[in-house]
């Protein structure tokens, strides 16, 4: 068996190789000088070309098919890198927009097909507003030291960029962190905007970015916890059924023996005149003089009496 395989392969060995060689050369020659049109789908990230500058465009999440056709060849000399999906935003202005894909790609190719066709743009404008910067300090000073004084260098900053963006921006914090200090010091306080939830709003930029704070400190004090009372004066016959304040408990800040008959601390009296229905308002501490207070304003929810 073995021996008639191998007489069959000697056989017109020149003829074999004759027909092997011709074959290869003719495959050479199809692929390479008739190079055969071939076709390739791309998924390609959309862009925003001719944007103008005081608007962000939004695009929609979705994943673009870029399907082209060139010869052979041509798939080997370039890259995905080389194909661009585009959405021209020139003149918009604020709405939303169904906007045409174009697509873009080297010459000798040729575009078969673009899915989806268009694309959900959101246009909107770049605005700022001012809000008031918050100095939040943290952490503890040397166990006789107190803050006495917190010093912004500015009250407000702006928050700037899309309107939907900032609209979101709630507060404005900085946060200063005491670490044992027992001596008055100034650093720079990197601002962060806060949105309803107390998250960071991310593309927004806080203009001045950061800001110069004073921390005033004071040794040989006393610290202690009190309550707090919301002092309000009603009309005749009015009564409150349930009244809370946030916070409940403060710490006051003072020599020792002005603090060692205080027990509580009031509200600044407010007399309302007239009143029909709950209270629910801000009303600032009465603190009294030599007593100091990282809290200046107490919240205060009453129930009026039935």
């Amino acid at each position: 068996m073995i021996k008639q395989l191998d007489e069959i392969f000697r056989r017109n060995k020149l003829k074999k190789f004759t027909a092997l060689a011709t074959s290869t050369t003719l495959w050479f020659y199809v692929m390479s000088s008739q190079d055969p049109p071939l076709t390739s789908s791309y998924a390609i990230p959309v862009e925003v070309i001719n944007s103008p500058r005081d608007v962000r465009a939004t695009v929609e999440q979705k994943p673009i098919s870029v399907k082209l056709s060139a010869p052979r060849s041509y798939f080997a000399d370039y890259k995905e890198k080389d194909i661009h999906a585009t959405i021209d935003a020139a003149n918009l202005t604020e709405g939303s927009y169904e906007l045409p894909i174009s697509a873009s790609f080297p010459k000798g190719f040729e575009l078969v097909s673009i899915s989806p066709e268009k694309i959900h743009v959101q246009i909107e404008p770049f605005v700022d507003k001012q809000v008031a910067a918050e100095i939040i300090v943290t952490g503890s000073t040397i166990s006789d030291a107190v803050v006495t004084n917190v010093a912004k260098s500015l009250e407000n900053v702006s928050v700037v960029g899309a309107k939907s963006e900032v609209e979101k921006v709630k507060r404005v914090i900085g946060y200063v962190g005491l670490t044992d200090n027992k001596d008055d010091f100034e650093m720079q306080v990197p601002m962060s905007a806060i949105d309803s939830d107390g998250r960071e709003v991310k593309n927004i930029r806080v203009v001045p970015s950061t800001m110069s704070v004073k921390i005033d400190l004071e040794t040989g004090v006393t610290k202690k916890a009190v309550s707090v009372t919301a002092d309000i004066i009603l009309p005749s016959g009015k009564e409150f059924s349930k009244v809370t304040v946030e916070p409940s408990q403060i710490e006051i800040v003072g020599q020792g023996e002005i603090l060692k008959n205080i027990s509580e601390i009031k509200t600044v009296p407010l007399t309302l005149p007239a009143i029909n229905e709950n209270f629910h308002g801000t009303l600032k501490l009465a603190l009294p003089d030599g007593v100091t207070c990282q809290v200046e304003k107490v919240t205060v929810t009453a129930e009026l009496k039935k």
